[in-house]
């Protein structure tokens, strides 16, 4: 696993060892044909998770740990076939084995390549995840009673094998926490029995770390700088997208209109394939409801559509990009995921923000900027953003005046985002990707190339006289 999930594993294997409870530790050692972190299932890449625990568990040096090998559970595993009837991503999503909606489980491991590549090509990894998966779901459940699990860790469980897990311990109503990145680099968020991504817990969560603090100029403070520090590009929760923009670089069509209409799409993929509960609404899709956004104000010249494509789409070549390119109307203004036009410099110049997913749709209320939500969104519980029922109201709310809204509800979002989580103990990291754990860099170090030194290198900088002498002697 990568960093700094893998030292989050090891944080919260200390905190439970400092506790004094037994711990179990479950791990393979490539026995699996697939995994989440290895979708190619290259060798090299399971020796260096092994690697890596095997030097975590020597460095931590924890007495009342015990080590379940996943060998000994899959070594008569059954061969699960994927049913016929999995022709398309969509069929894949409603795939359920149970209560394990294990299809989008597939699909979210498989998210990044699926959005690229067409569904038939991606058949065998999708066919080997679902017999894998599956048998280790069975698996975890023998080994929840087999050892009298009571209670479980595990990172992000929105990926197959990470799910499969959860749902287990779900299924024998056994407590289960999921991790993931907080809300800087020195926390880590776990989250108990609960979709990181979960609409409802993600609103309580919010609600409960605001209502924790009652000085309510300090959080609206710390909201200030989140907001602020990712205005000008500085990284906050993750890396930032918009660093590499130029602050005051707009598009050259801007001031040709009297009303300026900004649309900010994400990457599809990262939303589509989570759950069920991420829906549309009243549009098939983002290109769907842009596309008919666009068709609809077409005919009115003084209205400029300006869509600002999500830089994660940089240089990906998918559908969504596809239909963006194909849009035509003299009004709309396509800027492109590697275009250096500044989000943040085109959100000011915006009469009206229409997102889906977006947390530009947050920004634009916090910078005073009426915004519309299309879709389901992890915010929309919170009164931020309009949110229309049908794509008739979408086309009102745009045309008519409408004022940006005013509500604490913005200063939530920001001071949740700067801080959440858990303060590391044990770990110290460097950046987003990489830190120590008890002082040592887990991840692989490629030792720099030794240049050969000659004999007369080694002499003449260890024994500089007796080199010279000998110089002397050669020269005759």
């Amino acid at each position: 696993m990568v960093s700094p999930h893998f030292e989050t594993d090891l944080e919260l294997l200390m905190n439970e060892a400092d506790a004094g409870n037994n711990i179990y530790l479950l791990f393979c050692n490539g026995e699996l044909d697939i995994c989440d972190n290895n979708l190619n299932m290259i060798k090299t890449v399971c020796k260096e998770c092994i690697r890596k625990r095997k030097i975590a568990l020597k460095i931590m040096n924890i007495k009342n740990i015990s080590l379940i090998r996943l060998k000994h559970y899959i070594k008569t595993k059954n061969k699960y076939l994927l049913p016929h009837n999995i022709n398309d991503i969509n069929s894949l999503r409603k795939l359920r084995m149970g209560s394990f909606d294990i299809g989008y489980a597939i699909a979210s491991s498989l998210a990044e390549k699926l959005d690229e590549t067409p569904f038939e090509n991606c058949r065998m990894q999708v066919a080997l995840f679902f017999s894998e998966a599956y048998c280790f779901y069975e698996c975890i459940k023998k080994i929840i009673v087999d050892y009298k699990i009571n209670m479980g860790y595990i990172f992000n469980v929105r990926f197959c094998f990470s799910r499969a897990f959860f749902q287990a311990f779900l299924d024998k109503n056994i407590t289960i926490y999921n991790h993931d990145r907080g809300a800087n680099i020195y926390k880590y968020n776990i989250i108990k029995n609960k979709f990181l991504h979960d609409i409802d817990d993600y609103t309580e969560r919010v609600n409960e770390l605001w209502d924790k603090e009652k000085d309510f100029f300090y959080k609206k403070n710390i909201a200030d700088i989140y907001f602020k520090s990712r205005f000008i590009g500085k990284p906050t929760g993750y890396i930032s997208f918009t660093k590499d923009q130029n602050i005051q670089k707009l598009p050259d069509e801007l001031d040709s209109y009297k009303k300026v209409i900004v649309i900010y799409n994400s990457s599809q993929f990262e939303y589509d394939n989570i759950n069920d509960k991420y829906t549309y609404k009243f549009y098939k899709s983002q290109s769907d409801g842009i596309i008919k956004i666009v068709n609809s104000l077409k005919d009115y010249s003084d209205i400029g559509i300006f869509l600002r494509e999500h830089p994660y789409q940089k240089n990906r070549n998918n559908d969504q990009r596809t239909a963006l390119k194909e849009i035509y109307a003299e009004n709309f203004h396509l800027i492109s995921a590697e275009s250096d036009v500044s989000s943040y410099a085109l959100l000011l110049k915006a009469n009206v923000v229409v997102t889906f997913n977006s947390t530009m749709g947050i920004e634009a209320t916090y910078w005073g900027i009426p915004s519309i939500l299309c879709t389901n969104a992890i915010y929309e519980r919170f009164n931020i953003a309009y949110q229309p029922s049908s794509h008739e109201e979408v086309i009102n709310l745009i045309l008519s005046d409408l004022k940006p809204i005013v509500s604490d509800d913005v200063y939530k979002y920001g001071y949740y985002n700067s801080m959440s989580g858990i303060d590391y103990k044990y770990y110290k990291p460097v950046d987003f990707f990489q830190g120590y754990f008890l002082d040592k860099n887990l991840q692989y170090q490629k030792k720099k190339s030794m240049k050969k030194k000659s004999i007369r290198e080694i002499i003449k900088k260890k024994f500089p006289t007796l080199y010279e002498s000998l110089k002397r002697l050669l020269r005759g």
